[in-house]
């Protein structure tokens, strides 16, 4: 018998030990998803100030309403910085075997998808007012609104009611796109002001007090952050009687309305439109935080329910059974289009007391 001698003991030592670890990492990736499927919430818990509250209280009222949840919860928070995020998902694909994904917001999203979707792996991209940049990609669901379907209610109310008209909007992806469609299809009077404003801007004074110098029917506040919400309480500090008409395409805002309704009352806006006699919205009307739970955070609730729905019914997670359940029963009105996205119906609304509106028209 051939004596092996110390370079071949410590090469098979070295193989073995690397054959275990493979099998070990397959196990580890494998344990959590033999009874549930593993679903990777890619949050925002910081970094985006009362939406990440908003999160969190939508997030505990699912789970209060549904203690015995049908798939493993994995959360991670982002921080909605697309650099984390992209770390956070590579670290979680290589723990686990992760069977769909959840992401929010259109910067997250537009680095989640490409990886997700090159995986195969079904993902829900939530707030992701540019959908239509991503219609390439087949296994994903959006309950979204396109950034044109979110100004569109908008744009016909001015249209029937305004003569002249200010434009302030955010400086980000989302904001040049949602002017240059008012400019287009704003037929019923002039654009007498326009400009952009930061998401981060704590002092807004200037900008509102040069609008207001054009003496214009309605302001049109387009965005998120401090800046859209500082320009608001300018607004109304300085006794505006114009119409205030503002559009919010993530919901970072939507809480500020229930801390301070003096600022936001009758404030116009474009708002997801709601099912109150769906059995979704009489069950979350239940819950500890119902009274702060504003439209663009019922879209969340949905789509944990979705997923709950799905692996419930045995529908499972692959893309023609999980990403295609037709027309969703949920609290948020949508309707599925020809390719196969979830897209949520916006409506005018308003601020009235404690809860969102639609006008009337």
């Amino acid at each position: 018998m051939k004596k092996l001698n110390w370079k071949s003991i410590v090469g098979w030592t070295i193989a073995a030990l690397v054959a275990g670890f493979i099998v070990y990492s397959n196990i580890q990736k494998q344990k959590t998803s033999n009874e549930k499927p593993n679903i990777l919430f890619m949050e925002y818990q910081t970094g985006l100030g009362t939406a990440s509250d908003a999160m969190k209280k939508i997030i505990a009222a699912f789970k209060e309403n549904n203690p015995n949840l049908s798939f493993n919860w994995i959360a991670v928070d982002t921080g909605y910085n697309p650099s984390t995020a992209v770390s956070i998902l590579q670290q979680q694909l290589a723990l686990h075997k992760i069977d769909a994904v959840v992401s929010f917001g259109f910067l997250i999203n537009s680095v989640v998808l490409p990886i997700t979707q090159k995986e195969n792996i079904p993902t829900i991209a939530l707030y992701n007012a540019g959908m239509e940049k991503f219609d390439e990609y087949k296994n994903y669901q959006s309950f979204s609104h396109s950034q044109e379907d979110s100004i569109k209610p908008i744009v016909d109310f001015i249209n029937k009611n305004v003569r002249k008209v200010a434009v302030l909007y955010i400086n980000d992806v989302y904001g040049p796109v949602a002017l240059n469609y008012i400019q287009k299809n704003y037929k019923g009077g002039e654009i007498v002001f326009k400009e952009s404003f930061e998401p981060k801007d704590l002092d807004t004074r200037i900008l509102v007090y040069k609008a207001l110098q054009e003496n214009p029917e309605a302001i049109l506040v387009l965005g998120y952050g401090a800046g859209y919400n500082n320009i608001l309480r300018m607004l109304k500090s300085n006794e505006y009687k114009g119409y205030i008409i503002a559009d919010l395409t993530t919901g970072s805002s939507y809480q500020e309305y229930v801390q301070n309704p003096e600022v936001y009352r009758d404030v116009y806006f474009s708002a997801p439109k709601i099912n109150t006699e769906s059995a979704s919205y009489r069950k979350l009307m239940t819950t500890k935080n119902h009274n702060e739970f504003l439209p663009i955070n019922m879209v969340l609730y949905d789509a944990f329910d979705y997923i709950q729905k799905a692996v419930d019914n045995g529908k499972g997670l692959t893309q023609n059974d999980f990403l295609k359940q037709g027309e969703n029963q949920g609290i948020v009105e949508t309707v599925f289009l020809p390719n196969g996205r979830s897209q949520v119906k916006m409506v005018l609304s308003k601020w009235n007391d404690s809860k969102i509106v639609p006008v009337e028209e």
